[in-house]
């Protein structure tokens, strides 16, 4: 239906284009034969131009504006027309009129101007028929004009030249030499007075402007975009215009890059101004002319009669632009409604279609081109439908997986939660709630410092918040308002694959049961220990007894010595038990910590003292110079400290490195006492019974001193780990904080 249509109008309009196409003809017939008339009059020497003459003029003018008035009809109507058709609502009416009017601005401004260019000339040359002498005047006039601004675009460009070599070469382009840069030109438009210098970058962006005084800066305009850019493609350009009362003689000069003289990084623009403009001086002299053509009495008719026909030129092509328009806006203005009613069949969903239009031009291509388009849109439509069905299976699929997690930490008994990268908290799971007291609902959103008021807890989440470690774990003992539990706490800090910090993850594990269990545990080991070691020495005890019996009710010679040796073997073992109940009454009533400033260096220096004379021991200190006072209990910590190099020495079998280590955390406020070995080192399966009482590898000692440091640690409000030490031996690892 649209070909048919489309064909309808086409055949349509050359009908109508026919008889219009005769009238143009006509009239340019009718212009051949009056210059053929006028050439043939001019040429005859017969012939003169008396009066009647006149008369064949005026014949001819009136059927010049008979054509012209014609003419102008003709076009007025047209326009008319498509003025009424543009306001349709059909955007192919719209744009026909568009292009019409476009057609008819390319042809009419440049005839409308060349009939002005042509009816100056014409009236020049009437006017120099009749006088040489003007005619050589005003030619000279123009060639010293000419050769003025010839000399000052060559000077434009000379002076362009000099400066762009000079930036060039010192690199004034860059940023850090701007300054020298704007010194270079205006030294430069002083030097070689010039009216504005202008340096414009890589980025059309204007560096430096140095104006004469002279120039007047409310009427300069700068040089068009157009002239920048013939700069920037290498090349070099002049030209002239006028500006407010003179004229500007602009060159363009491009910069090239001192490293590679092919590529241009900036244009300098050189500008001449010109006062005085020699086109005044030409209308001025046109003015003369002017003045001595109105004294000339053939002069006139002659002048009117070529303008007129100028101007019917003028007619003929603008008529012919609307025509030529109208065909080629039809020819493209069908394409263009086809386009129009797929895109509406595009918005309505519909996609199984094809524009079939007869276009071999760039129309045709872009025909193809949008039918190419369909059906890719349509294959895109299809998977971004099979997409869209996976995508909803995948978030369904996510989605549970989400519900199984969470479901999974609501359940558990361990405590989870999680923080984003500002510390806020995202995650609490039940178990946290009923350990801490502390609800989900209450604490989402906010900052873990606002929620949680465990100093102990605290300190542990800052150690990888705060980007000390990246994962940070021990025991913790927890007051809250109902109960005292005892936890193990391990934070985790979460990173994306590149290593971006994202939040962190706190566990908390109740072991509160266990720990209780441990305890028992352990006081009933001391009590079994304790039996042991008071059955041990009783059996001595009773067979120095017993024989001590047998010798006394014999009578036997030899009793004073037996009773010397048994008194001896019961004395020993009476020692040896009064021994080991001041040894577990001293660790059961270890009197309280009396912390006052100390420092804890000095502390150092007399343990170590004590065992730097020890043959094959060495001591290495690692001291922080940063550690400031401590309020601790000197005496209690220096016996803590002695305990550890006593362990270290006999683990090492009296020969090795011992390393003492301290540092001061002062985002956490805490000092850190390294004591590392290069001993045997401690089994895993020992390290979470090495601080309980009476627990010991070794053949003797009561296992208490272990014990008696970890109380003392905990006493001034620290803590203490065993960890290993690499390659080899044994690290403890004593937490102190710092009094703010």
């Amino acid at each position: 239906m649209a070909d048919r249509q489309s064909g309808s109008e086409r055949s349509h309009s050359s009908h109508r284009f026919r008889p219009k196409l005769f009238v143009i003809l006509g009239i340019l017939a009718l212009i051949g034969f009056f210059f053929r008339f006028r050439s043939k009059l001019e040429n005859s020497e017969k012939i003169r131009i008396p009066v009647s003459d006149y008369s064949i003029l005026l014949a001819l003018a009136v059927i010049i504006t008979i054509l012209s008035l014609v003419l102008i009809l003709m076009v007025f109507r047209n326009l008319i027309k498509y003025y009424f058709e543009g306001r349709k609502v059909l955007p192919r009416a719209r744009i026909k009129t568009k292009l019409i009017i476009a057609f008819i601005g390319f042809s009419v401004i440049p005839s409308v101007l060349l009939f002005t260019i042509a009816s100056f000339l014409i009236t020049t040359s009437i006017d120099n028929w009749f006088n040489k002498r003007v005619e050589d005047s005003l030619e000279e006039s123009m060639d010293v004009a000419k050769v003025y601004y010839k000399n000052s675009e060559l000077n434009a460009l000379y002076y362009g030249r000099q400066i762009s070599e000079q930036i060039t070469e010192n690199k004034l382009l860059n940023e850090v030499n701007l300054k020298r840069l704007r010194e270079l030109i205006n030294q430069k438009q002083k030097e070689y007075n010039l009216g504005v210098v202008e340096v414009f970058s890589a980025t059309h962006e204007e560096l430096v402007k140095a104006m004469n005084p002279e120039v007047p800066s409310k009427t300069f305009v700068g040089p068009r975009s157009e002239i920048i850019e013939i700069g920037f493609k290498g090349k070099e350009h002049t030209e002239s215009e006028p500006m407010g009362e003179g004229d500007i003689i602009r060159g363009v000069v491009p910069v090239v890059s001192s490293f590679n003289r092919t590529d241009v990084v900036g244009v300098i623009v050189v500008n001449y101004y010109v006062q005085k403009s020699l086109a005044n001086k030409m209308m001025n002299i046109i003015s003369a002319f002017d003045e001595y053509r109105r004294q000339a009495s053939l002069k006139n008719p002659k002048k009117a009669l070529y303008i007129m026909v100028l101007f019917l030129g003028t007619l003929v092509i603008a008529f012919s632009a609307i025509w030529v328009g109208l065909y080629l806006a039809r020819k493209i203005t069908i394409p263009i409604q086809e386009l129009t009613g797929a895109t509406h069949r595009i918005a309505e969903g519909d996609l199984d279609f094809v524009i079939d239009v007869d276009a071999k031009d760039e129309l045709g291509v872009l025909m193809d081109s949008f039918n190419r388009m369909m059906s890719d849109l349509k294959g895109s439509k299809e998977n971004l439908e099979r997409t869209n069905i996976e995508l909803k299976v995948s978030n369904e699929e996510l989605d549970r997986r989400r519900s199984y997690i969470e479901t999974i930490l609501q359940n558990i008994d361990t405590g989870v939660i999680s923080m984003d990268w500002q510390g806020r908290i995202t995650t609490i799971n039940r178990a946290v709630e009923q350990m801490l007291g502390i609800r989900m609902v209450d604490a989402r959103g906010k900052d873990y410092r606002d929620i949680f008021k465990f100093p102990k807890l605290l300190e542990s989440i800052q150690m990888v918040t705060t980007g000390h470690q990246k994962s940070f774990g021990r025991d913790l003992k927890i007051s809250t308002e109902q109960k005292t539990l005892h936890v193990k706490s391990h934070v985790t800090s979460l990173e994306d694959d590149r290593g971006n910090y994202l939040g962190a993850v706190v566990v908390l594990d109740d072991f509160t049961e266990l720990a209780k269990a441990q305890k028992a545990a352990a006081w009933r080991e001391v009590a079994r220990r304790i039996a042991h070691e008071i059955k041990n020495p009783l059996t001595p005890i009773q067979l120095s007894a017993q024989r001590l019996l047998r010798k006394h009710e014999k009578k036997s010679e030899d009793l004073d010595e037996v009773i010397r040796d048994c008194t001896s073997t019961i004395i020993s073992e009476v020692e040896g038990m009064k021994k080991l109940v001041n040894e577990f009454s001293e660790f059961a009533k270890m009197p309280d910590a009396q912390p006052s400033p100390n420092d804890l260096h000095v502390i150092v220096e007399e343990a170590a003292t004590l065992y730097e004379g020890h043959k094959g021991i060495e001591i290495i200190k690692e001291l922080d110079e940063k550690l400031p006072i401590l309020n601790i209990d000197k005496e209690q910590i220096r016996r803590a400290l002695i305990n550890l190099l006593e362990n270290a020495v006999e683990a090492m079998s009296d020969h090795g490195r011992i390393w003492i280590r301290t540092c001061f955390n002062p985002g956490l406020k805490m000092a850190t006492l390294e004591v590392r070995d290069e001993g045997t080192g401690i089994r895993p399966e020992d390290k979470e019974k090495l601080f309980l009482p009476y627990f010991s590898r070794k053949k003797s000692g009561t296992g208490l001193g272990l014990s008696i440091v970890d109380r003392i640690v905990k006493d001034h409000g620290g803590y203490i780990r065993v960890k290993d030490n690499k390659p080899k031996g044994t690290m403890f690892v004593i937490e102190l904080p710092v009094a703010a």
